[in-house]
């Protein structure tokens, strides 16, 4: 009995909220390269710009990689779209970036954000790549 309460207990955080997605992370051409996408973003009340936070690990020995962020939102029968790059260094350890989206138009709500990772030996094949439903909130 008490082995399924704390199978329940430690489940629980793992729920996920309808209509979002976990951020997905899959190595590419830089081994031991990772990101993933943070939940919230900070949309300008202008809506013309975002700042999206993620976790970085690019592998390397110190040089400069490179993350680049998209966001796509929904807007009926257009979209708004923006792309932000951000340069990261390649030392193997995780860190905290925020990439300043610029685009058309956006609003409070959701949308879609797709994040990649470069490394210095190769910056035309990703490294890492992750995708998620993210939350545009305004400041």
């Amino acid at each position: 009995m008490k082995k399924g309460l704390v199978a329940a207990a430690l489940a629980a955080p793992l729920a996920v909220i309808p209509g979002t997605a976990l951020a997905t992370t899959s190595g590419g051409y830089g081994g031991g390269s990772s990101v993933s996408i943070q939940q919230n973003a900070d949309w300008d009340t202008d809506g013309m710009s975002l700042d999206v936070g993620l976790y970085v690990r690019c592998s390397g020995t110190g040089g400069l990689g490179s993350v680049e962020v998209t966001v796509t939102q929904q807007q009926g029968a257009a979209n708004a779209i923006g792309t932000g790059p951000q340069n990261v260094t390649c030392d193997g350890k995780t860190r905290l970036v925020n990439v300043t989206v610029f685009g058309t138009k956006y609003n409070a709500g959701y949308a879609k954000a797709k994040a990649t990772v470069y490394t210095p030996s190769n910056l035309a094949r990703p490294a890492a790549t992750a995708a998620r439903t993210i939350t545009l909130i305004a400041v």
